[in-house]
């Protein structure tokens, strides 16, 4: 998927907008809205205003939509936020089943490039964390809040397991992290 960007003065009203005609275009059952919703909920008649609320901040490369209205009320800074790089590393970095994702390694290797660019992106998150196979990250994590062992979170918005099991970072194991998750709990 390719990260859209959001206009110099971006309104949440317009973004409100561009959610309710998304969910009109999923009770219509048009065919751009199956390949939009399809990788995040498969049945795009089955959505709701939340849902589409969530694909267009996934959209904008945001990991919800409380982080996109949040980038929008903080008056919307120039430039790509480390929550967008994160977005997109964990989408780049991860195996995907999608009808839109060829899975080649040439997105795997856009993820390293990414992350050698942005180096904080292995920190912004304990799903980053996961990704990357950082065990001692995890624990930080975790030693922050323990609820997030299992908490949503990232691109495909799943737990950091996920993550650590479908990365494919070259040169990289994510296996100790998620051995950690693990024993974690």
């Amino acid at each position: 998927m390719q990260i859209r960007q959001l206009p110099e003065r971006p309104s949440l009203e317009n973004l409100r907008k561009q959610a309710k005609g998304l969910l009109k275009a999923a009770r219509e059952n048009a065919p751009e809205t199956r390949e939009r919703i399809g990788p995040f909920f498969g049945d795009p008649s089955q959505i709701t205003l939340q849902k589409a609320q969530l694909v267009i901040a996934r959209e904008y490369g945001f990991s919800s939509w409380t982080a996109l209205k949040r980038h929008v009320e903080d008056g919307a800074p120039k430039g790509t936020t480390l929550d967008q790089l994160a977005t997109r590393f964990l989408d780049l970095v991860c195996l995907a089943y999608r009808m839109d994702v060829m899975a080649t390694t040439q997105r795997f290797d856009q993820a390293a490039e990414l992350l050698a660019q942005h180096p904080e992106i292995a920190t912004a998150s304990i799903h980053t964390a996961a990704a990357v196979g950082d065990a001692d990250q995890i624990d930080r994590w975790l030693g922050k809040d323990p609820s997030l062992i299992g908490a949503p979170g990232g691109f495909y918005g799943w737990p950091p397991l996920m993550y650590a099991c479908y990365a494919r970072l070259p040169t990289v194991s994510s296996f100790p992290a998620g051995q950690r998750l693990l024993a974690r709990g």
